[in-house]
């Protein structure tokens, strides 16, 4: 109800009204996301642009990943990975947020063995790991050669992410 009637190029100050508002009327951040993607997609509609070029458009073409939802199963894991890569996807995020280590770090290994080592892979930790558990799955992806550990530990760990950032090679 708080966005009827606002102005949609108003983009940031609806942002910011949401974030306020948000506990209030028990909206989550997935819900606040949905909501700016689209006002930027209006934005570029009314300069009647694409929202690339209404960015900056640095680029006219970047490379695509596929970023797949969490698969109970290893091997549906390895499937999709493999239908991606058979489609012309050159890389596969997977999000695994599980507290046994162990498991995650074995499902990396079994994507990277079935894609091979021409597929970039991402890992989304999503946020929950000590520093500690950091350490050891991002020093398994450094074997791994993935391309990436997204969202290792909660955002506002500053120092314990560049404490990490400076003892792993996976950006």
């Amino acid at each position: 109800p708080f966005l009827v009637g606002e102005d949609a190029l108003a983009r940031e100050r609806i942002w910011h009204r949401m974030r306020q508002l948000a506990p209030r009327w028990d909206v989550g951040y997935p819900s606040i996301m949905a909501v700016d993607v689209a006002l930027w997609d209006l934005a570029a509609k009314a300069a009647n642009l694409p929202l690339y070029r209404l960015l900056g458009a640095y680029r006219d073409k970047i490379p695509v990943f596929a970023s797949a939802p969490f698969y109970h199963d290893v091997e549906v894991e390895v499937e999709s990975a493999l239908t991606c890569k058979e489609r012309g996807m050159r890389g596969y995020k997977l999000h695994h947020v599980v507290p046994d280590l162990k498991e995650s770090i074995d499902r990396c290994r079994r994507l990277r063995e079935a894609v091979g080592e021409d597929m970039d892979l991402m890992f989304d930790g999503g946020g929950f790991y000590s520093l500690r558990e950091a350490l050891y799955v991002g020093r398994a992806l450094d074997e791994l050669n993935f391309r990436w550990f997204e969202d290792p530990m909660n955002v506002n760990a500053l120092d314990a992410l560049a404490d990490l950032g400076r003892r792993i090679d996976t950006p």
